[in-house]
């Protein structure tokens, strides 16, 4: 069995969006609790960090690690697994402009994860 997929899938997919959320999140909820005579942009800080955990969430959320067996792709989110047949891939595309750089694929019948896998 061969991973296709990035040794940083399980990163990119869970502990980089809650590490980011968390971190910028705490920096939001100090500038609420400072009582600073300075006031600071508070609430545009809590602006960005809910549009940019959805970004991230939205983007790196969807990822999942790919294997191929054989003839037979693995498909996971690391919580469960589908499998399908190399022959039911119709399209194979990329990233180019985004970082981490994304490859994803369109199969014929929808699986557990869609029609639409991302890795």
């Amino acid at each position: 069995m061969r991973t296709v997929s990035s040794s940083l899938t399980f990163f990119n997919k869970y502990l980089f969006l809650i590490i980011w959320s968390g971190m910028f999140g705490l920096g939001t909820l100090t500038m609420f609790l400072s009582r600073s005579v300075d006031n600071p942009p508070k609430y545009q800080f809590l602006v960005a960090w809910i549009f940019g955990t959805i970004f991230i969430y939205l983007i790196c959320g969807r990822i999942k690690k790919v294997q191929i067996d054989g003839s037979k792709v693995i498909i996971s989110n690391f919580i469960s697994s589908d499998e399908i047949t190399i022959s039911q891939i119709i399209s194979v595309s990329g990233s180019v402009f985004l970082t981490p750089e994304f490859v994803w694929f369109k199969v014929k019948e929808p699986t557990k994860f869609g029609t639409t896998i991302i890795f």
